[in-house]
């Protein structure tokens, strides 16, 4: 309603105020963005491309299946954003190498118990999403899948502060609809699993969870410029 209790109109097929008889300019989106995680095991490498060495080394160190979670942000001008990695365990491990690709790539790591996303973890990488993209007052669009995070009532006002409106998919639904699942997520599944083997191979140092962080970048920035 308009100033004095009047309705929105249409006049020559625009809407308009009519206590104001200006039109109401529909201003293009800042940005529209797609944020996805998805897990995956950070131990997976092609089996069939293991030198003899390799494949004793990968069986002495005990490797077995051990799921984490990449977060993924991409644009619809189909810019990838900085993700973050969610390793299982207590903390992340200090470590210099680490450190260093965290700076140059702008990612983010962090841990859970299990490896997965928790509303908690939710939060603080919605925070750091929206300071990715800046603080405008521009409107935006954001979608997301269903996971219950999402549905949070400080996830709202997080998205409100920043002038983003969220659209959340249905669940069960998302393979169909998410780009990040149709494409990226496949393509870092892809990279991850062949520079992890590559390491094997040629004997680099990736049991610990640090090397694997790494790795883990490394898979998503090729996978980024490849997708």
């Amino acid at each position: 309603e308009g100033d004095g209790g009047g309705v929105l109109a249409v006049k020559d097929g625009e809407f308009v105020v009519p206590d104001l008889d200006e039109e109401l300019i529909m201003t293009k989106p800042k940005f529209v963005a797609n944020g996805d995680e998805k897990p995956w095991d950070c131990n997976q490498c092609r089996t069939t491309s293991l030198s003899a060495p390799a494949v004793r080394a990968n069986v002495r160190s005990g490797a077995r299946s051990s799921y984490w979670t990449v977060m993924c942000w991409i644009r619809a001008n189909g810019e990838a954003l900085a993700p973050l990695i969610i390793v299982d365990g207590q903390s992340v491990p200090a470590d210099r190498a680490l450190a260093e690709m965290l700076t140059r790539t702008g990612a983010s790591v962090t841990a859970t118990e299990n490896g997965f996303m928790d509303n908690a973890v939710f939060l603080a990488e919605l925070r750091r999403f929206c300071g990715m993209l800046g603080n405008g007052e521009e409107p935006a669009i954001l979608l997301l899948d269903g996971h219950g995070s999402r549905l949070q009532r400080e996830a709202v006002r997080i998205l409100s502060e920043h002038h983003i409106y969220c659209v959340v998919e249905p669940s069960n639904s998302s393979t169909d609809n998410q780009a990040l699942d149709n494409g990226a997520m496949v393509s870092f599944n892809q990279e991850y699993r062949s520079l992890y083997t590559t390491a094997l191979n040629r004997h680099d140092a990736v049991s610990s969870t640090s090397d694997r962080v790494i790795v883990a970048l490394k898979a998503y920035e090729r996978a980024s410029k490849t997708r």
